[in-house]
């Protein structure tokens, strides 16, 4: 995780800007001189948040921990719903194929279109229902 090897960065800066040794925090927080270490050098590693809440009050810090969707949320929920209401589109279009019934374009696109403002409205949590 990118954010958690800049996190394990920070704590070894701001242990040195106090002019803290590992020793100095080991006593602070209750963590083996080792773990900080470790922590300080595999910034890559796998840490609990205990551990992480030791060493920020060790540092006389505060632990701030955040979600940063990785997309904007409102267009991976036009774009997820857009997905489902097309599949929704293709079983009726597929049946009127069958019937030799075919719409044209324009009409399947608002079709797609009004289903996926249903979906967005009344269904959003199916969107994220495994198919």
């Amino acid at each position: 995780m990118k954010n958690m090897a800049w996190l394990m960065n920070q704590i070894k800066f701001v242990r040195e800007e106090l002019g803290m040794t590992q020793v100095q925090l080991e006593k602070k927080t209750g963590l083996d001189q080792s773990v900080i270490s470790q922590i300080e050098n595999n910034p890559d590693g796998n840490y609990s948040l205990s551990t992480l809440e030791r060493l920020a009050e060790g540092l006389n810090c505060e632990l701030n921990i955040s979600l940063k969707p990785k997309e904007d949320i409102p267009e991976v929920l036009r774009r997820k719903s857009r997905e489902a209401a097309i599949r929704s589109i293709r079983v009726s279009s597929g049946t009127t194929a069958i019937e030799m019934q075919l719409p044209d374009q324009a009409f399947v696109e608002q079709q797609i279109e009004a289903v996926q403002d249903m979906i967005l409205k009344k269904y959003k949590s199916k969107l994220w229902d495994e198919i």
